[in-house]
């Protein structure tokens, strides 16, 4: 808010701007935006990349990226071998030379790269007996949290803006998605909320119905719309969580409904996910999909865990190439190209 503040300081005729600009902040962190260290997100999200613009969309849905990157893989004489559990990270004689499945089967490599966060990667598959005490430290010091429900539907229409939002209807494309964002001081309680282990009153969602821009996501007649959620209570006791989920899924739904009133009774489908599903499904520490906060003391070169490299590790042979590695989370290409390259040099010296 201290930035916030000193470029729009007036509450009223700065309104929207000041919501959007502390919503920008707190996506991706475990922060209210007057929590100390949140200009760093906003920094991070409002990043211009090369070609001008924050991002772009992938027709197909972003599986497509998968799919062509598993194309290049198989041309160029790859093996890809899905829905496979890796036990462990095989180490010899302080070299990493290949994984274990939970079947047995050992694959052997001359690298080993990880995707997955680092204390998925260390303290689950490589194990505390080959890394120094003062290591593991550091990476279970790493702050990973989920605070938020994402939620998919399947909608059997196009849902319309109503009341003073109506004219919006004019334009298809106004109805793509966007936020739904209290006032910076209800955004921060409902971070303290969250942190109290308790639901917020007003929760900041994010949403969008993609397929207003790309009718191949859905049947004919159909649109399909996702939204987050966020300050959900992720550090509820367990037992709790599922009904704080649900809970949590209706106030984003009635949320939705104040804009388009007709959103709820078009719901054919839907599917709830909370951060104890990405843990679940991914292998994401706590479910956190940046692979460490976007706090400014795990940013930039705090991301690098190897003195003088950017996705080596005290591991040699092990690199790791995700979001866990700089710049971040997102899907930028970044952290796997600057690992592939590092790999190549180091193959090629």
């Amino acid at each position: 808010m201290d930035l916030v503040d000193r470029f729009f300081p007036d509450p009223v005729k700065h309104r929207t701007f000041r919501a959007l600009l502390c919503f920008a902040a707190i996506q991706s962190t475990y922060k209210g935006p007057y929590t100390a260290g949140s200009a760093f997100c906003l920094v991070y999200t409002m990043a211009l990349n090369g070609s001008g613009g924050l991002m772009r969309r992938v027709r197909g849905g972003m599986g497509s990226l998968s799919e062509a990157l598993g194309r290049s893989i198989t041309a160029n004489g790859g093996e890809i071998r899905l829905k496979q559990v890796v036990k462990r990270i095989v180490i010899e004689d302080g070299r990493a030379v290949g994984v274990e499945l939970r079947s047995g089967e050992v694959l052997r490599a001359r690298t080993v790269l990880s995707n997955l966060d680092k204390p998925a990667t260390f303290l689950r598959l490589v194990g505390d007996e080959h890394l120094s005490p003062s290591f593991v430290d550091e990476i279970a010091a790493i702050e990973h949290k989920g605070a938020w429900v994402h939620l998919l539907f399947k909608l059997d229409g196009l849902p319309e803006y109503g009341g003073e939002w109506a004219s919006l209807n004019r334009d298809v494309h106004a109805r793509f998605g966007g936020a739904m964002v209290p006032d910076p001081e209800q955004m921060q309680a409902s971070y303290e909320a969250c942190a109290r282990g308790e639901l917020p009153e007003h929760s900041p969602i994010a949403f969008q119905i993609p397929t207003i821009v790309d009718p191949s996501l859905a049947p004919p007649g159909f649109h399909i719309a996702s939204a987050y959620g966020f300050f959900f209570p992720c550090d509820a006791p367990s037992a709790e969580r599922g009904r704080l989920r649900d809970a949590m899924a209706e106030k984003v739904i009635d949320r939705i409904c104040e804009y388009m009133p007709d959103f709820r009774e078009r719901i054919v489908e839907r599917a709830i996910f909370s951060s104890d599903h990405f843990a679940a499904m991914h292998g994401a520490t706590n479910g956190d999909f940046t692979h460490g906060l976007i706090h400014p003391d795990q940013m930039l070169a705090a991301r690098s865990v190897s003195e003088g490299s950017a996705h080596a590790t005290p591991i040699a042979g092990l690199y790791l190439c995700g979001a866990a590695c700089h710049p971040g989370p997102g899907v930028t290409f970044l952290p796997g190209y600057g690992c592939a390259n590092e790999v190549m040099r180091t193959q090629l010296s």
